[in-house]
């Protein structure tokens, strides 16, 4: 039979690990595009987002000026990539313990990932889009869509979907609702941020919502 060793099962090992392979990849690559929408776009606008990500940036507003000996290049704020890998770092651990460690696994290659791109994509003094409002839309959107590529390879980003399985793994709600209560508050959150002045001024006179000249 010329077609035989198509139907092999022998060459399935061969084929389940090229596909793994290149999920790997994708989730690597795929992180990208988020990194760099949100240092080229939502951070030199002063804005939070959901998820960690949020979080990671809130903190680098309001440190901002705080560590100029141990941060300089950041302007003395902690950087994103810092806290993303700290507060990942806890919440791996924790999953591991309590949803098991075959989960964590395809997790930290995408906080690894997410990391590193944070780490060496530099964070643009001004935006690449200066209009914030645009802004908003096209840097959601390509977050979105980037890690929508990382999902499809069944990989994560981190962060609140850790926080969503941990929880689903002791409660009876799903993933999505756990991901959307965790964005809710942590961007209600942000009202209340004791920005730095010099970025609060900066930030009013970008604002989407400044009536013109």
């Amino acid at each position: 039979m010329r077609y035989s060793h198509f139907f092999n099962p022998h060459n399935a090992p061969s084929t389940s690990r090229a596909r793994t392979i290149f999920e790997y990849l994708v989730i690597i690559i795929g992180i990208a595009p988020m990194a760099l929408m949100v240092n080229w776009v939502l951070l030199p606008h002063a804005f939070v987002g959901g998820g960690l990500t949020g979080i990671c940036s809130a903190i680098y507003y309001v440190t901002g000026g705080l560590f100029p000996s141990l941060f300089p290049e950041y302007g003395g704020a902690i950087p994103v990539w810092l806290t993303t890998f700290v507060f990942n770092a806890i919440l791996l651990l924790i999953a591991g313990l309590t949803v098991g460690w075959r989960f964590t696994i395809r997790t930290m290659v995408g906080v690894a990932a997410i990391t590193f791109w944070y780490r060496v994509i530099p964070i643009l003094p001004e935006p690449i889009i200066e209009d914030p409002w645009l802004g908003a839309i096209i840097g959601g959107f390509v977050f979105g869509l980037s890690l929508g590529c990382v999902l499809a390879a069944n990989g994560s980003s981190g962060g609140t979907d850790i926080v969503a399985m941990i929880v689903n793994h002791y409660r009876n709600i799903s993933l999505g609702n756990i991901m959307l209560a965790c964005d809710v508050v942590i961007i209600a959150s942000a009202f209340f941020l004791p920005l730095p002045e010099s970025m609060l001024q900066e930030y009013t006179h970008s604002s989407p919502l400044q009536g013109g000249d």
